[in-house]
Order: structure tokens, then C-alpha cells, then sequence
């Protein structure tokens, strides 16, 4: 029997971005050279998916499946089913661990929520990056875990005992500042070493090196507020953000059910196209030419119809790709501003929807 020691990763190409985020993080715990990575494009180049595939779940200690929309409209769900072949594995010894990366319905695809590594109201894509790393970290150490791991950092060494040894009378609180206004109420205590008086006493006589007779050192400079002005800007650019976001993922949605509706009555058109044909050939010697030509006519007028619709729906699926790209773009925290700003601008004018002032009064 093959040791299970490997991590299999099932991923969308256009998910790219969680993939190595999640190997950045992975690669410290588990090492390098322990990952079987797969994006959609192995069920299109490789005949012999299915004999890999078999061969590398039988490997694996860990499945992991990033999910998003995109994925459940993968070959991995409509060709591959991976969600049942892992199912299976689980009976060998495999456990199953998948990343929500996009709101979707992974119900749907058989995804139990206990299997999730993040939460599930937690999308990694609609996070800030304090949070997100946070997820990500909580990922790796249900991995590692599944591994017999221990992803924990090794603590620090202890500092020399003259170092350590400082004299709590020396440890004062100092000033406590309060945060700029809109910024939150949390107030902070700063603690700083206060000399003892008589090393302050000598430092304030001794003579400097050009013989001024010991002038005072001066007092450290305090360092500046941040302005409340700033901290307002990033706020409203947040919110500006926000509104953005939450606008293309209803119209997604939105866009997502309309093209799923097209396919299915374009099918529907097609195979009514077909029945009348197949009913004009009897009609034919039954009931004369013309009446063969108006049943053949229809048939061939509702297959045109069909066709547009399949022409609408793919023009459809060509915008919805875009908007998913930008989507994912925007979501990006480190994305430039000079790149941002032309993704923002254009997913308005597509919605319709304008964006909070940058300038706060």
C-alpha cells in the first residue's frame, strides 16, 4: 500500500492568486516538495487523467480543493467529479480539506461545511489582509495538522539575564494619545525607559566634545498624529471600494441565473427543432407538399431562434468572465492605484453605479 504523504491541490486557473498564497504559507510547515498541484487544464492536455489522478489521491494525506464559482463550473465537478473520488479516498486514509475563496454554492457540489479550513462567511477574496491572514493561517494549521505537523514557530531564545533584569521602577507609562477622530476609541499605553536620576544627572553635565561646558541633551522628538483628514480619505476609499464590490457580486449572480436560464431554452428550442423536422417527413405523404413545407419552415425558424439565443448566451459568458476577473482584481488589496483606479471607473460605467466622494467635506 503507498504511503500517504503528499498534498493534493485542486484549483481554477483563474484562482491563481489563493493557489500561491496558500503554497506561501503551506511551504514552511510542509516543505516544498510535497504538493501535487492540478488546475483544468490536466482533463484537456492529459488522455490519462484519469489513471493520474487515481495514482495521485492515493498519495495524498491531504486533499485541498480552492472553491469558488469558477470551480464549481470546472471539469473538476462536471468531468472529474472530484468531490466523490475524495469521498472515496477519505475511506483510505485521505482527509478532505477545501478553501472557500468566493461565495458560492458549494452545497450544491456535495461540500460539507465541516471540511471547510476557513469559515464560511470568511471568503478569502472578500477580506482585509489582516483578516484573510488570519484564515490562511488557521488553513495551514488544520493541514498540518492532518500532516502530524506542528506549524508553530519555535520561541524565542531568552535574553541574557543583564538584559532582562531591568527594575520595574524604571518602566513608566507614558502619555496616552487618542487615536484621530473616526478612527475608532481605543486607547493605548506606551511604556519607556526613564533613566535613573543619577545617570540623568550626569548625562545632563557632561562636557561635549567641543568644550561648551555640558549642554543638556535634548529631549527625543515626539512623533506626529496621524491626520484625521488622511485616516477620513481611507475610509471613504474603502467604502467607495465596498460599494463597488458588493454591486458586481449581485450582478454576477444576477447574470449567472440569466445565462443558466438561456442555455436551458435554447435546448429546449433546439430539441422542438428537431421533433417538428421529424414530423414533417411523414406529413409529406400524408398531407401534401405544403403542408410539409409550413411544419419544415417552423422547425427551421425555432432552430434559428435557438441559435441566437446559444450566440446571446455566449456573449453573456464572455462579459461574465470579465466581470469575474475584475472582481477578483479589485479584491486584490495590493494592487496598485494607478491600476485600480481604470478597473473601478470601468465596473461603474458597466453597473451603472457611482462611487463615494474621495474629497470628505
Amino acid at each position: 500500500m503507498t504511503e500517504r504523504t503528499r498534498i493534493f491541490i485542486a484549483y481554477c486557473f483563474a484562482e491563481k492568486r489563493w493557489r500561491d498564497r496558500l503554497l506561501a504559507a503551506l511551504e514552511p510547515a510542509a516543505g516544498k516538495d510535497r504538493f501535487i498541484i492540478w488546475d483544468e487544464s490536466m482533463f484537456r492536455v492529459n488522455p490519462a487523467w484519469k489513471t493520474e489522478l487515481t495514482t495521485a489521491l492515493a498519495m495524498s494525506k491531504v486533499g485541498v480543493m480552492i472553491v469558488s464559482d469558477l470551480f464549481l463550473e470546472s471539469d473538476f465537478m462536471s468531468v472529474a467529479r472530484l468531490p466523490g473520488r475524495l469521498e472515496r479516498e477519505r475511506k483510505s486514509g485521505l482527509e478532505v480539506c477545501w478553501v472557500l475563496a468566493r461565495q458560492c454554492l458549494f452545497e450544491q457540489a456535495g461540500l460539507k461545511e465541516a471540511d471547510a479550513g476557513n469559515h464560511i462567511n470568511a471568503a478569502l477574496d472578500g477580506l482585509g489582509s489582516a483578516r484573510r491572514d488570519a484564515e490562511v493561517a488557521e488553513i495551514v494549521r488544520k493541514i498540518a495538522g492532518y500532516l502530524g505537523v506542528d506549524p508553530a514557530p519555535a520561541p524565542m531564545a531568552a535574553l541574557p539575564a543583564a538584559k532582562a533584569a531591568i527594575p520595574s521602577a524604571q518602566l513608566l507609562p507614558a502619555k496616552r494619545r487618542k487615536l484621530a477622530a473616526g478612527a475608532g476609541q481605543a486607547e493605548s499605553a506606551v511604556l519607556q525607559l526613564q533613566p535613573l536620576p543619577e545617570r540623568r544627572s550626569r548625562s545632563a553635565t557632561a562636557p561635549s566634545p567641543h568644550g561648551d561646558g555640558g549642554a543638556p541633551c535634548p529631549p527625543p522628538p515626539v512623533p506626529a498624529e496621524p491626520a484625521a483628514s488622511t485616516i477620513a480619505t481611507s475610509e471613504v476609499a474603502a467604502l467607495a471600494d465596498t460599494r463597488v464590490l458588493e454591486s458586481l457580486d449581485v450582478t454576477i449572480q444576477t447574470r449567472q441565473t440569466a445565462l443558466r436560464s438561456l442555455g436551458r431554452l435554447a435546448r429546449w428550442l433546439l430539441l422542438a427543432a428537431l421533433l417538428l423536422a421529424l414530423a414533417s417527413i411523414p406529413m409529406w405523404t400524408a398531407l401534401g407538399f405544403s403542408h410539409f413545407v409550413f411544419v419544415a419552415g417552423f422547425a427551421v425558424f425555432v432552430a434559428a431562434q435557438a441559435l441566437r439565443l446559444r450566440a446571446r448566451a455566449s456573449y453573456l459568458g464572455q462579459c461574465l468572465i470579465g466581470l469575474r476577473y475584475t472582481r477578483g482584481a479589485l479584491a486584490d488589496e495590493s494592487l496598485p492605484s494607478r491600476q485600480r483606479e481604470p478597473l473601478l471607473r470601468k465596473a461603474e460605467e458597466t453597473l451603472g453605479v457611482s462611487r463615494v466622494s474621495s474629497h470628505p467635506r
